[in-house]
C-alpha cells in the first residue's frame, strides 16, 4: 500500500476535529489523500460511495452509529475494508476497547496520544 510514492485514500472518522486535521495533515504531508467524517454513519455512506484504501476510527467517537455498529457494516459491505481502530483510554469497566475494535475485525488499533513515527508506522503495515 504505500511501498515506495504509492498514494493512497484514506478516511479518518472521529468526533474532535483536532483528531481529523492531525491524521489528515501527517498522512497529506506525505502525498496520500485523506477525507474525513465526524460521525460514522456519514462516514459509512462516504464509503460506499467511494472506498477508502484504509479507515481509521476513534472507538469513542460519538454519533449515530457507535463504532463497534461500524466496524460490523463496513466489514458485512467490504469484508477486506482495512480499518485502524484508535482510543485514547482503555475502557475504566469492561473490556480494552482497542481488544474489542481488533476482535471486531481491526486490522491494526493505535493508542492515542501517538506519535507522527507510529501513525507512519500503522500505515506502512497495512501490506506487511
Amino acid at each position: 500500500m504505500v511501498a515506495g510514492n504509492v498514494r493512497i485514500r484514506i478516511m479518518v472518522v472521529a468526533e474532535k476535529a483536532a483528531i481529523r486535521d492531525a491524521i489528515r495533515l501527517t498522512l497529506n504531508e506525505i502525498g496520500h489523500e485523506v477525507v474525513d467524517a465526524a460521525d460514522a454513519s456519514v462516514a459509512l455512506w462516504a464509503y460506499q460511495q467511494d472506498p477508502a484504501d484504509v479507515i481509521f476510527i476513534d472507538v469513542f467517537a460519538a454519533g449515530r452509529m457507535e463504532s463497534g455498529e461500524f466496524m460490523r457494516q463496513i466489514h458485512r459491505y467490504s469484508p477486506d475494508a482495512q480499518v485502524i481502530a484508535v482510543s485514547g483510554r482503555t475502557s475504566y469497566r469492561g473490556p480494552d476497547p482497542l481488544r474489542v475494535a481488533h476482535q471486531l475485525g481491526a486490522f491494526r488499533t493505535l493508542r492515542a496520544p501517538f506519535s507522527r513515527a507510529e501513525l507512519l508506522d500503522v500505515i506502512k503495515s497495512k501490506d506487511s
